[in-house]
Formats: C-alpha cells, sequence, structure tokens
C-alpha cells in the first residue's frame, strides 16, 4: 500500500510546531516570515507565525502591528482593530498603527471613528497623513458628505499626483455622483498603467453591475479575483454577482474558496448564509445568520440578513426588533424599510407600513418596489385612486413590474371595464412565464360568475402553473363556487393523485370529508400527505387539525403536538396549535402555563404573547395580561392592535385614565381605526364624560376625512344612551358624507326599529337596496331581523340573493340550512349546510346548525360529537352548552343533559338565558 506523503509546508509547520514544544522560537526568523508571507498575499500564513511568537513574547509590539495587519487583509476586521489597539498600547509609532486602523474601521463602516482618527494625525509621518486623509475621504463619502470627500482628496492628488490609492478614491467619487464615463476614463488609464490592478477590475465590474450589464460585470470580477486573489472585495462582489444571475452552485463553490483563503470572516459566513436562503435550507441560513450577528452585532448586512431569514421562517417580531436596531443607525436603508413595510402588511397594519415607506416616498430617486408596496398598503386603506397612482408611477420606473401592472388591470377589471382589465390580464399572461397573471384571470372570472371562462383560463395557465396538482385545484375552486360539490370532489381528488404531497387539495378534500360526516376518511388523507412529506410543518399541523376534528383523546394530541414542536422549535405556530390545545381541554391554568414555556423558547412571537394575555385575561389574572400585552407591544411597537389588546386590560383592571392614555397612543398610530376611536368615545361616557365625548366626537367631525366615521361614531353612542332619534340623525349624516365603515346604514334601519318606527324602517331598507343593490350586508341584515320576527319567507329571499351573488358567503349558507331545517326540507338543509363547511369548516356558528340537522335525521351520535365540537371551540359561551343539552334530551340522554343545564345554571346572571334552562330542568 503507497503511503501519501504530506505537503512539506505542512511537514515543515509540524516540525516548528514541535521544536516549539522543545523549547524556545526564533522569534526573528519568524516575524520575518511573516513579513514575506504577507508581501507574498499570504495573510493566514503570517498569522501561524505571528501568533507563533506572540505565544512566547506577547509583549512584542511589532509582531502584534504584523498580526492586526494580517488579520484585517484577511478578511477579519474586528480581530485586527484588537490586535493593533495592543500594538499602539505596546509603543508602537502611530504612524504605522492608525493607517491600517482607519482601513478596518473602513471595513467595518465605523466612518466617525475613522475621521477621530485623522484628527490624531495631524504631525505624522507624511505618507501616513496621506493615508490617513484618503480614509478619512472614504469616511466622509460613507457619511453622505461628498464635499468634504473631494476636498481631501484633491489634497491628496495635489500632494502626491501619482498616488494609485488617491486616484482610485477620486473614481469613487465620480461612481458616486454617478459620472460613470467619467469613472470608467480613469479606470482605463490605471489598467493601461498596470493592467493586473485588482482594484481598478472591481470597480469597473461594480460600474457595468450598475449598468445592468451583469455578464461584463462576472468578468470584471473574475478578472479581479485574478489579479488580486486576496482581496476580500473582489471575491465578495463576484459570488453577489453570481447570487443575482441566480447562479447558487457556482456562487457556493466561489464561497468555498473564499473560506479556504480567509477562514470563517464575517463575509464569508454573509454569503453562506445567503447561499443557504437559495437553496431553501431556511434553518442552517439561521444558524450562520445568528453566527454572523454574534461577530459583528451592529453591522448593517448583519441585521438586514437575519432579519430577512427571520421573515422567511415566519417569525416577524424579531425580524420587525432586528430592522428596528438597523434604521435606528441607518434610518435611510432602503431595503430594510421596504422589508419593514412587508411585515407590517402581513400584520394586518397598512398605515404603519406606509409610514416606513414614508423617507423613501419622499427621495428624488425611488424604486419601483417602494411605490408598489405604497399602493398595496393604500389600497388595503380604502384610498384607492392614491393606490392606483403608486401603482402606475411603479410601472413607469419599471415596466417589467408585473405585479403593479396585475393590480392595476384587476382595478379595471373589478373596478372600470371588465373586457380591458381581463385583457390587460391575458397580456400580461402571454408575455411571461410567471403564472401570477394566469392565477389573476381565474379569479376575477369566478369572482364575476363567469365560470365556464374560469375553467377555460386554468386550461390555458396550466402549462405554467408550479406543482403538478395545482390545476385540478383551481377547477375545483370553480366547481365548488357554484356549488357542485361532488364535481369538485373529483378535481380535488385528481390533484392529490397527481401530486400526493400537494396539501391545498388534502386540506380541502377533508373539508368535504368532514361536512359529510367522514372524518376517519378526512383523517386518513391528511395521514398520508404528513407521511409522504415529514419534514412540512403544515402538512404535520394539518394531520393534527384532523385528528383533533376526529376527537382523538387530548393527551394523544398534545404529546403529538410537543413532537412537532420539538421538531421545530423555533416555530411560532407550531407552539401556538400546542397552547390551543391545552386550551381545549378547558383549563386555563395549564394552558398559561403551555403558553408560557413557549414563551420560554421564543420570548417575542407576537402569536404567543397575544396568546398569554388573552388567556390571562380569560382566567381573570388582568394584571398579568396587562403586563403581557405591555411586552406585546414592545415586540410589535408599531402595531395600533398591540396597544388596543393592552387598554383593554387597563379597562378591565379599572384604570380608565391609563386605558384612554393607551387608546390615544393607538390613535395617533392608526388614525381611523374604528375600534380605537369607540373606545376612546366609550371610555369618556364610561367615565361619566359625556360631554367629553362629545367634544372629542366634534374635534374628529372637523377633521377632513374623518368626518363620516365621527358621525358613525356618535350614532353609536346615542344608540347606548338609548337616543334613538339623535342616533338615527347622526347615522343619517354619516351616511351623507359618504360613510360606510361597519354597517352604518344597518345602524340607522336598528334605531328605527328600537324607536318603534317600523313603517319607516321598512320604507328605508326598500329605498336603500334601490340605491345600493349590491349592499349584501345590509341584506344579511335584513335576513337576520327576519329571522327573528318568525318572517321566514323574507328572510329566505334575502339569504338566496346573498348566496348567490357571494358563492363564498358561508353565513348566508349556514342560515338558508337552518331555514331548511325549520321547514322540514332535511336534504336542502344538508345541501346548504355542506356548502358551508366547505367554506369555513372550524366555524362554530355552522357546526351548531349541522349537528341540529343531524339529531333531526336521527343521527344522535354524531350530532352530539359536532355540538361538543363546538362546545371546546366556543367554550366561553354558554349558549351552545345549552344547544348540547337539549341534543342530550333528544337523545334520550337525560343525566348528561341535566349536567349540562345544571353547569350553566351556576353561572347565575352571567348568562342571560336562565329562563330557559330552568323550563328545561322541569322537563327531566
Amino acid at each position: 500500500m503507497k503511503l501519501i506523503q504530506p505537503a512539506l509546508s505542512a511537514v515543515a509547520l509540524a516540525l516548528a510546531l514541535g521544536l516549539q514544544g522543545c523549547g524556545g522560537v526564533d522569534a526573528e526568523a519568524e516575524v520575518a516570515a511573516a513579513r514575506k508571507a504577507l508581501v507574498g498575499g499570504e495573510p493566514s500564513t503570517a498569522v501561524i507565525h505571528l501568533k507563533n511568537v506572540l505565544e512566547h513574547e506577547p509583549s512584542r509590539a511589532e509582531a502584534r502591528l504584523l498580526l492586526g495587519q494580517a488579520l484585517l487583509e484577511g478578511g477579519d476586521a474586528q480581530a485586527a482593530l484588537v490586535e493593533l489597539q495592543k500594538a499602539s498600547e505596546l509603543g508602537e509609532a502611530s504612524e504605522r498603527v492608525l493607517p491600517l486602523q482607519a482601513r478596518a474601521l473602513l471595513a467595518r463602516r465605523e466612518f466617525r471613528r475613522v475621521l477621530e482618527l485623522d484628527a490624531q494625525a495631524s504631525a505624522q509621518d507624511p505618507k501616513a497623513k496621506l493615508a490617513l486623509q484618503l480614509a478619512a475621504a472614504q469616511a466622509h463619502a460613507g457619511l453622505g458628505q461628498p464635499e468634504e470627500a473631494r476636498k481631501l482628496v484633491t489634497a491628496v492628488l495635489q500632494a502626491e499626483p501619482s498616488s494609485v490609492d488617491a486616484q482610485l478614491a477620486q473614481i469613487r467619487l465620480l461612481m458616486a455622483d454617478r459620472d460613470l464615463a467619467g469613472a470608467l476614463a480613469g479606470l482605463d488609464a490605471l489598467l493601461k498603467a498596470d493592467p493586473k490592478l485588482a482594484e481598478a477590475w472591481r470597480l469597473k465590474a461594480e460600474i457595468a453591475g450598475a449598468q445592468n450589464q451583469a455578464a461584463q460585470a462576472r468578468r470584471f470580477f473574475e478578472s479581479a479575483v485574478e489579479h488580486g486573489p486576496k482581496s476580500l472585495a473582489a471575491h465578495s462582489g463576484l459570488v453577489g454577482t453570481l447570487l443575482r444571475a441566480s447562479e447558487v452552485e457556482e456562487a457556493a463553490r466561489r464561497t468555498a474558496t473564499m473560506r479556504k483563503a480567509f477562514g470563517g470572516v464575517p463575509e464569508v459566513l454573509y454569503f453562506e448564509a445567503a447561499i443557504a436562503v437559495e437553496k431553501g435550507e431556511i434553518e442552517r441560513a439561521f444558524e450562520l445568520s445568528q453566527q454572523l450577528l454574534k461577530m459583528v452585532p451592529d453591522d448593517t448586512r448583519a441585521l438586514l440578513q437575519i432579519a430577512q431569514v427571520e421573515y422567511r421562517r415566519g417569525n416577524l417580531a424579531p425580524a420587525e426588533a432586528h430592522l428596528s436596531k438597523l434604521l435606528a443607525r441607518n434610518g435611510n436603508f432602503a431595503i430594510a424599510r421596504g422589508l419593514l413595510a412587508q411585515i407590517y402588511l402581513k400584520q394586518e397594519d397598512p398605515r404603519a407600513a406606509l409610514e416606513a415607506l414614508e423617507p423613501l416616498l419622499a427621495a428624488e430617486q425611488t424604486d419601483a418596489r417602494v411605490h408598489a408596496l405604497a399602493g398595496e398598503a393604500l389600497a388595503r386603506l380604502g384610498e384607492v385612486k392614491r393606490a392606483e397612482a403608486q401603482f402606475k408611477r411603479a410601472v413607469e420606473l419599471d415596466p417589467k413590474d408585473s405585479r403593479s401592472r396585475i393590480l392595476l388591470a384587476l382595478r379595471e377589471a373589478n373596478t372600470g371595464s371588465s373586457e380591458k382589465g381581463i385583457g390587460q390580464l391575458q397580456a400580461l399572461a402571454e408575455a411571461s412565464d410567471n403564472p401570477v397573471a394566469g392565477v389573476a384571470i381565474v379569479a376575477t372570472l369566478v369572482r364575476k360568475g363567469d365560470y365556464a371562462g374560469a375553467l377555460k383560463a386554468i386550461d390555458q395557465a396550466a402549462p405554467k402553473l408550479p406543482g403538478a396538482g395545482m390545476a385540478d385545484s383551481m377547477r375545483a375552486g370553480v366547481y365548488l363556487a357554484q356549488g357542485q360539490t361532488a364535481q369538485a370532489r373529483k378535481a380535488w381528488e385528481e390533484s392529490l393523485r397527481k401530486d400526493p404531497k400537494y396539501l391545498p387539495a388534502a386540506l380541502q378534500l377533508a373539508r368535504l370529508d368532514r361536512a359529510d360526516g367522514q372524518p376517519a376518511q378526512a383523517l386518513a388523507r391528511l395521514q398520508a400527505v404528513a407521511k409522504a412529506d415529514p419534514s412540512n410543518l403544515q402538512a404535520q399541523l394539518g394531520w393534527l387539525a384532523a385528528r383533533n376534528d376526529a376527537n382523538e383523546k387530548a393527551d394523544d394530541l398534545i404529546a403529538f403536538a410537543r413532537q412537532i414542536v420539538r421538531d421545530n422549535p423555533k416555530s411560532g405556530e407550531a407552539q401556538l396549535v400546542l397552547v390551543r390545545l391545552v386550551q381545549q381541554r378547558k383549563d386555563t391554568v395549564a394552558a398559561i402555563q403551555a403558553a408560557q414555556e413557549a414563551l420560554a423558547q421564543l420570548p417575542t412571537d407576537a402569536g404567543l404573547l397575544e396568546m398569554l394575555g388573552s388567556l390571562q385575561m380569560q382566567g381573570r389574572e388582568h394584571a398579568a395580561a396587562h403586563q403581557t400585552f405591555k411586552k406585546l407591544v414592545l415586540a410589535k411597537p408599531n402595531s395600533a392592535a398591540a396597544l388596543m389588546r393592552q387598554a383593554e386590560a387597563e379597562v378591565s383592571l379599572g384604570d380608565l385614565k391609563a386605558a384612554l392614555s393607551t387608546a390615544q397612543r393607538a390613535q395617533k398610530l392608526q388614525p381611523d381605526r374604528v375600534d380605537t376611536l369607540r373606545m376612546m368615545v366609550g371610555l369618556e361616557a364610561q367615565a361619566g364624560n359625556e360631554a367629553g365625548a362629545r367634544r372629542l366626537l366634534k374635534e374628529m367631525q372637523g377633521k377632513p376625512g374623518r368626518e363620516a366615521l365621527a358621525f358613525a361614531l356618535e350614532g353609536d353612542l346615542e344608540y347606548s344612551l338609548r337616543n334613538w332619534d339623535a342616533a338615527r340623525a347622526a347615522y343619517k349624516r354619516a351616511l351623507e358624507r359618504g360613510g360606510q365603515q361597519g354597517d352604518v346604514a344597518g345602524k340607522l334601519h336598528n334605531s328605527l326599529l328600537a324607536a318603534g318606527k317600523s313603517a319607516d324602517a321598512e320604507s328605508f331598507a326598500r329605498q336603500w337596496l334601490a340605491d345600493h343593490p349590491q349592499d349584501w350586508a345590509f341584506r344579511s341584515q335584513l335576513g337576520l331581523i327576519a329571522l327573528a320576527q318568525g318572517q321566514a319567507v323574507v328572510a329566505q329571499e334575502h339569504y338566496q340573493a346573498v348566496a348567490k351573488a357571494q358563492p363564498g358567503n358561508a353565513a348566508a349558507r349556514n342560515n338558508l340550512a337552518w331555514l331548511a331545517l325549520q321547514a322540514g326540507d332535511l336534504k336542502q338543509a344538508q345541501s346548504h349546510i355542506e356548502s358551508a363547511l366547505a367554506l369555513r369548516p372550524g366555524e362554530p356558528e355552522i357546526l351548531d346548525t349541522q349537528a341540529q340537522i343531524q339529531s333531526r335525521q336521527g343521527q344522535h351520535e354524531a350530532a352530539l360529537q359536532t355540538q361538543r365540537r363546538v362546545v371546546a371551540l366556543d367554550s366561553r359561551n354558554p349558549a351552545r352548552r345549552v344547544a348540547l343539552a337539549k341534543l342530550l334530551i333528544a337523545a334520550k340522554q337525560t343525566q348528561a343533559a341535566r349536567d349540562e343545564l345544571q353547569a350553566v345554571q351556576k353561572l347565575g346572571a352571567e348568562y342571560g338565558g336562565q329562563a330557559e334552562v330552568r323550563q328545561l330542568l322541569s322537563t327531566l
């Protein structure tokens, strides 16, 4: 067997280490070897020699200086600064130390400290002074002070016209001024004199990249790496270019080369994490980003990267915290502000998103993505015209911005010309391999009731859709919108046959199975997907939900949930599911403990904080809830919703003054938030300060754009005080000013009924529907009133109209099911309830109706099982237990019914239906 001989350098190193152990080292020889290694571009070799010296002579100043230089050239600026500071303390000449410290600080973007160093060097060696002046020029440029930078560079060039470093500094200033032609001319001159000048090639690459010449940028970066193999900036530029071109494998290969050359320096960790993200290895990206942040805790790119990774992991609160820290240091960082806006949009806080984007929108030069995000935020706030203007601006800046063009086309299709909007979407779909426009066409046609057109559009979009099962799943959605449940089922089964891991199809089929009273089949479907894709968290959670729907033992469910949490320890969603399962056992104390254990692992998770606070409120631990909601506010400092939870706790504590103050803070963040304004008015009134409440309303009524909302809230105040005519007048003024918040028309109608003016109420309803035939919310309210008045035919007419216009309106389907049940039409009732459950399978109100239908069909065990699920889902509503008692009576389970009714009876005045409870008990 042939032995492989180690390389000579490795043998020499081993011998050197052996000699150290035998006593003594030739320090002069080691320092000389280190200098030679630095000249030869081998900083890692120099580090070995210098550490060898310093192990025996830790106070050798020159060795400290050279070690700082070697670490700096190897890319570890932080470690370099430590060694350079030690060299200075050991008496090394400042003209040798300061230029290196300046370079290290520039690498860390600590520009102000560079300027402080320059001020210290006024009487130093001329060459050191010039080097510090150039460093100071770069620092001024980094701080956005180009004039100061230009003056310093000019001064250096006057003192030393042939200085290549000064000429490169001047070129960088030209690039900052967007004088790319001038910069290129300077670089070409430098490269003519020295074709191997790596920094010149690197700057040429940056210019090519700025001009969207990706191929040329790559070639120039490759030349920079070839001529400057120890230039970390050159390697970084090349890897960044490769990543932007989606050449992930080549970027990974180049990054591996960087690690060999520079070790685990921050730049290498940054790109390793970025590559992990591109490969979908989010947890590895998270680990690498954490390592990077420990090394450079205040670095802008490190903070941005871990925020981006947390965003991808679904952990919005820590992502927001990292971005807030970053923006506190660099408030104009556009990418960070854009990501923060996306986070706020995911948190349903469009006003905070707009505030995050405001500095970018006010800038002279803006990015298309900024306007697209602003448009989305404005659209969610209902400011349609302003949103449309932002989308148009995004398209002007980037004609290829398909998202904004699609949103504009959708706006046209839904509010303008339907044919024109769909035509625009079709053109976008044909011009791109991206399936979004095709999907938008389908959604638009379904919304307009053109189901045949929607199915045809799916056929056209199918080749571009990701995944084998998506097209059939979309077809199923169209069938379901038409009420064709059997066809929908076949299409989803075909989707799952083509792709056994396609979770959306499995979830929809499971919903249909449950609606058909087949929980075991639903469970089997989701179990199959979960086993086929064990790393898919959503599949595991879906299977868990199906097991819960099948009423498996609580202990087994909780054990499975704990296993999911162990496999996904950083998933706030998984932790939240576990807490909810514990809560289902009606053990509030245990649920609070579970939430606290989850927060010990994820202390800033907003969902868990809100859950813990809600549980503490439920357990009447109002002081503890108050503290929890304060933490929620810290986790989401720009969230009006979080502040409102804190205000709710303060109301429960009886601290109305604090609650009002907190609500006012929420109102500043989101001025038009209805529940905030309503609470403020209500708190004033509750404190007996009706005058203060009216004053607040008057102030709101005087602010442009808020008049309608203010009059609507005035109506709410007068209604609560039983001033029916004043309430009606306020609601009328709100409608006259375009107020559509909530159901103002419905409230005006209710105020007329409350005042005993039934004829006026009927006349108003008739006129309102004539003027607003598509106000389905108002028509639904009329259906509810008709139900309460026993006018079944009138109620059915209203709900049928709503269901026809809004196929996805589960509440309308549920009410039609109830009406059919009352009429004794069990077949029709079953059809309606199946449709409602397919749309909203976990809705207690719908499940309650299903239980009654099952009972009337003689399926008593199924009815009891369904109603027990209702009780678990809506445990704070005693009426659910009364309904369960009625079903138990129908199933002839007298003692169980008595137990339920007696439990409700113990609530006393907390439940207003005690007369019915007493009557039912008397029959047992």
